[in-house]
Protein backbone atom coordinates (compact mmCIF):
# COMPACT_ATOMS: atom_id res chain seq x y z
CA UNK A 1 0.00 0.00 0.00
CA UNK A 2 1.49 3.34 -0.81
CA UNK A 3 1.80 5.93 1.92
CA UNK A 4 1.27 9.50 1.33
CA UNK A 5 3.81 11.75 2.58
CA UNK A 6 3.31 14.36 5.23
CA UNK A 7 3.90 18.20 5.15
CA UNK A 8 3.69 20.65 7.24
CA UNK A 9 2.53 24.19 7.41
CA UNK A 10 5.89 26.18 9.23
CA UNK A 11 4.71 28.78 11.47
CA UNK A 12 8.81 29.37 12.45
CA UNK A 13 9.15 32.94 10.50
CA UNK A 14 6.43 34.95 11.90
CA UNK A 15 6.10 36.64 15.30
CA UNK A 16 4.56 34.39 17.36
CA UNK A 17 4.58 32.96 21.10
CA UNK A 18 4.29 29.40 21.93
CA UNK A 19 2.43 28.00 25.05
CA UNK A 20 1.77 24.41 25.56
CA UNK A 21 -0.79 23.23 28.12
CA UNK A 22 0.06 19.34 29.57
CA UNK A 23 -3.46 19.15 31.51
CA UNK A 24 -5.48 19.48 27.89
CA UNK A 25 -2.32 17.89 25.53
CA UNK A 26 -3.03 21.42 23.55
CA UNK A 27 0.10 24.09 21.58
CA UNK A 28 -1.70 27.45 21.50
CA UNK A 29 -0.27 29.48 18.97
CA UNK A 30 -0.64 33.03 19.33
CA UNK A 31 0.56 35.52 16.06
CA UNK A 32 0.97 39.03 16.06
CA UNK A 33 -0.93 40.83 13.23
CA UNK A 34 -1.45 44.69 12.06
CA UNK A 35 -5.66 43.82 11.85
CA UNK A 36 -8.56 41.57 11.78
CA UNK A 37 -7.99 41.72 7.72
CA UNK A 38 -4.64 41.13 8.01
CA UNK A 39 -3.13 39.09 4.54
CA UNK A 40 -0.99 37.15 6.66
CA UNK A 41 -4.03 35.44 8.18
CA UNK A 42 -5.01 33.98 4.78
CA UNK A 43 -1.85 32.88 4.51
CA UNK A 44 -1.43 31.42 7.22
CA UNK A 45 -4.87 29.50 7.06
CA UNK A 46 -4.19 28.67 3.43
CA UNK A 47 -0.94 27.00 4.34
CA UNK A 48 -2.53 24.81 7.10
CA UNK A 49 -5.34 23.94 4.66
CA UNK A 50 -2.61 22.76 1.90
CA UNK A 51 -0.75 20.84 4.34
CA UNK A 52 -4.50 18.93 5.68
CA UNK A 53 -3.72 20.77 8.87
CA UNK A 54 -0.79 19.70 9.57
CA UNK A 55 1.55 22.98 11.14
CA UNK A 56 5.13 22.69 12.62
CA UNK A 57 6.55 25.47 14.28
CA UNK A 58 9.63 25.57 16.67
CA UNK A 59 10.11 21.34 16.95
CA UNK A 60 6.96 20.62 17.19
CA UNK A 61 4.68 18.46 14.77
CA UNK A 62 0.92 19.53 15.40
CA UNK A 63 -2.34 18.78 14.45
CA UNK A 64 -4.92 21.90 13.65
CA UNK A 65 -8.38 22.56 15.64
CA UNK A 66 -9.42 26.15 15.51
CA UNK A 67 -8.18 29.61 15.12
CA UNK A 68 -9.67 32.93 16.01
CA UNK A 69 -8.40 36.63 15.90
CA UNK A 70 -8.36 38.12 18.92
CA UNK A 71 -7.66 41.92 20.65
CA UNK A 72 -5.17 41.94 23.24
CA UNK A 73 -3.18 44.25 24.90
CA UNK A 74 -3.53 46.89 21.87
CA UNK A 75 -2.44 44.27 19.24
CA UNK A 76 -4.32 42.05 17.14
CA UNK A 77 -3.23 38.61 16.90
CA UNK A 78 -4.45 35.40 15.18
CA UNK A 79 -4.59 32.61 18.02
CA UNK A 80 -4.80 28.75 16.93
CA UNK A 81 -5.32 25.51 19.12
CA UNK A 82 -3.68 22.77 17.78
CA UNK A 83 -2.71 18.77 19.17
CA UNK A 84 0.54 17.29 19.06
CA UNK A 85 1.15 14.94 16.15
CA UNK A 86 1.08 11.05 16.99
Amino acid sequence: MEQKSLSWAKLDTYDYELTEDKTTDRVFISIKVESSDDSVIADIATSINQNDEHIYVEGNYLIYENMAIIYDEGHYRLFITARPYI
